[in-house]
């Protein structure tokens, strides 16, 4: 064995464990090497090996109270609305104020809110939508490793609740996010019902549709229930709204 001691700048370096430290402490003095810091005094004696010790879990409490404090500060950010990671496609991260953001991308946000529009109302499938972005050259910033786009990778897109408002932590479960949410609730589960293989329920619909906005809001002067609305054809082929009560 040609070591005959090793050297390091802090017994924090070595190891921020106390059981480790103690192993390895161990393998170098059977091994004939003394271990030598330079900011901590290290004697191989009974009572330099008791204060050796004593660095050792003094550096394992200041790593394990550090790992507590980020956790605390994780949970605290989560819960103030703000996201934790890096935000989904159609978000981009910004400083406010000093704070990390998610915001609006300019270049992508409307361009994915008319998806889920197509989605929901148009019969747009995952592959439609994948072919149309592909075609309109809309790539993935956060995606380091993005090729293009695919019904697989939309469909995380399309289940994510970020886009409707709401954070979702393993670890801390949901809370209302501080973002401009991407489309409402009942947009999301429309989608979602679509996804899913099931048909919307009809009152999903009605509150959603983009030719009648008034549906379900006005209401019949005779008997006060909401009005529905449909297109009619005129004799000339003209299409006319209407408003009519059930």
């Amino acid at each position: 064995n040609n070591i005959s001691a090793i050297f390091v700048y802090s017994l924090s370096r070595l190891n921020r464990n106390t059981e480790n430290h103690l192993a390895i402490r161990g393998l170098l003095s059977r091994a004939g090497v003394t271990l030598i810091s330079l900011s901590e005094p290290t004697e191989n004696t009974p009572v330099g090996q008791f204060i050796e010790t004593i660095f050792a879990a003094t550096a394992q409490m200041e790593n394990e109270t550090r790992a507590v404090n980020e956790s605390n500060s994780l949970r605290r950010r989560f819960f103030e609305g703000n996201i934790t990671s890096k935000p989904p496609f159609g978000y981009l991260m910004q400083k406010i104020n000093s704070k990390s953001i998610a915001v609006k991308d300019p270049k992508t946000f409307d361009i994915m809110q008319e998806m889920w529009k197509k989605v929901a109302f148009e019969g747009w499938t995952l592959g439609d939508v994948a072919k149309h972005l592909n075609k309109e050259g809309v790539v993935s910033v956060q995606n380091r490793l993005f090729k293009q786009w695919t019904s697989k990778a939309l469909t995380k897109i399309f289940s994510n609740k970020f886009y409707m408002g709401i954070l979702v932590s393993e670890k801390y479960g949901e809370t209302p996010g501080k973002h401009d949410p991407m489309v409402d609730d009942i947009l999301y589960y429309r989608v979602r019902e679509i996804m899913a293989g099931r048909r919307p329920k009809s009152s999903h619909y009605h509150s959603l549709r983009e030719d009648f906005k008034l549906r379900k809001t006005l209401r019949c002067k005779d008997c006060g229930r909401a009005m529905t609305s449909s297109w009619a054809t005129a004799r000339n082929g003209e299409k006319i709204p209407l408003y009519y009560c059930q």
